[in-house]
């Protein structure tokens, strides 16, 4: 038997007055933290739950959030985590595909699940909100996390301080996260927790986990990134994690000198809005390590934020879903490749197969897609066997993504298969002209798409977003492309905008562009 939440029960019996987390105002040492994940997983079996049966947690990053995490875990149920900003046709395909039988809930969300939900007989809806008050949203059959909090008759005395049984294994389903859905609906990614245990692990290898150290969890916990990297490395090593709710780059900045923070993870926008906001006189010394992820950084973006965090080593990493977060690493200042996303960490290998299979030699021009295999892929995705069976190659899984292998080991993501723009029979990268685009001394950021064209194919499209009080014309743009890359690559389509839209974890949503600039 073995399920995740059995570290952090680890964790409370070599370090139980130490504080494990710190919410505002509120923290909780290891001791009070396990009682608690036990107290929940207890009631959570108590209300009719079964092991092997999914439960949604669409909450921010508050203690109740790690709480319900684990407490689904140790009950030996499925954690399904969504986005707090999920509208209700997206709720119901992630409640319905990933067959949900309960959700703990934000009180500002909890109308929009409960409609969701109202075609699941028996569904058991919690939310996170103080029972009494007046302007309770709870509606009958409904229960307050607070009461799951509260230890029953069942769980009173010694007896209960192990929690239930999970009578889950380790290549069991333990968490279910859906993809982005940039090609399609989004898929349940089934990761178990073997999986997740190792993604772990992998860690230890690259960045030095110990426990003495404070990690700050401003990326959401919901998505595998914040999830894996901080959540469960925190969790596991014993360190002392700080939550934050909404992120933004002063409160990062002041959040890490108040409680002499040692490591964090970002994306791209995060540092870019960290840089922009400048240190301000605050002691950022204490920061040892922080991980990027989501897409590949820019040179000038790297030296900006080494200067306001001179102790730190910047990780840039790669990873997806489907693989447990980060399974390639850039791993310091001395060892870095800029341009590359490192070399695959422990027990991961790597290869570019061509459209035919055959595996590619290492080399600068030897570009296909890439496949991974290792101790952190994915089950499958749920429900979707045909989807599972075309994303792997016997053990390898298909990323998608396009890129090469130097001699060295080192992994280079050239872009998306799906979004290889063929121009004229030329095939043309979006993530090689937005970094050339990038480099642009009033271009903060790039995006590139292929356009439906009647003569050459496609062609090629890009919008600019000009860095704060400057300005850039279209012209100027294709000037400069013209100057830094071949004819075949320029954009003929050049459109200025204030901003791009993301998604939560800062990944360009491509297809939004393409309906909001291209429609």
């Amino acid at each position: 038997m073995f399920d995740l939440s059995m570290m952090v029960a680890q964790s409370a019996r070599q370090f139980p007055q130490k504080t494990a987390l710190i919410s505002g105002q509120q923290h909780w040492t290891y001791a009070e933290l396990d009682a608690a994940i036990t107290t929940v997983a207890n009631q959570l079996r108590a209300q009719g739950l079964t092991p092997g049966q999914a439960v949604g947690l669409q909450l921010k990053n508050t203690p109740s959030f790690v709480i319900a995490y684990y407490a689904v875990l140790r009950a030996g149920l499925v954690v399904v985590p969504f986005n707090p900003l999920a509208v209700e046709r997206e709720v119901e395909h992630i409640l319905t595909v990933a067959d949900c039988r309960a959700a703990v809930v934000g009180e500002a969300t909890a109308a929009t699940v409960r409609a969701a939900a109202a075609g699941i007989e028996d569904f058991l809806l919690v939310i996170d909100t103080d029972p009494t008050g007046e302007d309770s949203p709870l509606q009958q059959g409904e229960l307050s996390f607070a009461e799951l909090l509260t230890p029953g008759p069942e769980v009173a005395g010694p007896e209960a301080a192990g929690g239930p049984q999970s009578g889950r294994r380790a290549d069991d389903d333990a968490v279910i996260i859906f993809t982005s859905g940039t090609t399609g609906r989004p898929k349940g990614a089934a990761l178990s927790h073997f999986n997740l245990w190792m993604s772990c692990t992998t860690l230890n290898t690259r960045s030095d986990p110990t426990s003495d150290e404070i990690a700050l969890g401003c990326l959401p916990m919901f998505h595998v990134f914040g999830m894996s990297g901080i959540l469960n490395v925190s969790m596991a090593w014993g360190m002392t994690l700080v939550l934050m709710e909404k992120p933004d780059a002063e409160g990062i900045l002041d959040l890490v000198q108040a409680h002499r923070v040692t490591r964090f993870s970002a994306v791209p926008t995060m540092l870019s809005d960290i840089v922009a906001a400048g240190a301000g006189g605050r002691d950022l010394s204490t920061v040892r390590r922080v991980t990027s992820g989501g897409s590949a950084l820019r040179l000038q973006l790297i030296s900006q934020f080494e200067e306001i965090f001179p102790n730190a080593a910047l990780l840039e990493g790669y990873g997806a879903s489907e693989t447990t977060s980060s399974i390639c690493v850039n791993q310091s200042r001395q060892e870095r490749k800029i341009g590359s996303v490192g070399t695959p960490s422990w027990g991961i290998r790597m290869r570019v197969t061509n459209k035919e299979g055959t595996v590619l030699p290492a080399g600068e021009d030897q570009i296909g897609e890439l496949q991974v295999t290792g101790p952190t892929i994915f089950n499958g995705y749920v429900g979707d066997p045909g989807a599972t069976e075309a994303s792997f190659a016997g053990d390898w899984f298909r990323t998608g993504d396009l890129a090469r292998i130097d001699e060295q080991g080192y992994v280079f993501i050239v872009g998306r298969l799906k979004e290889l723009i063929i121009r004229g029979g030329y095939n043309v990268y979006p993530s090689e002209v937005e970094q050339t685009l990038q480099r642009h001394p009033r271009i903060r950021q790039a995006v590139v798409v292929g356009l439906s064209d009647d003569r050459v194919g496609q062609e090629i499209a890009a919008v600019v977003v000009p860095h704060p009080d400057t300005e850039v014309t279209e012209d100027e743009v294709k000037d400069y492309a013209r100057a830094e890359l071949s004819a075949y690559k320029c954009p003929r389509i050049v459109k200025i905008a204030a901003q791009l839209p993301h998604s939560t974890t800062g990944k360009v949503l491509r297809r939004e562009v393409l309906n909001s600039f291209f429609d």
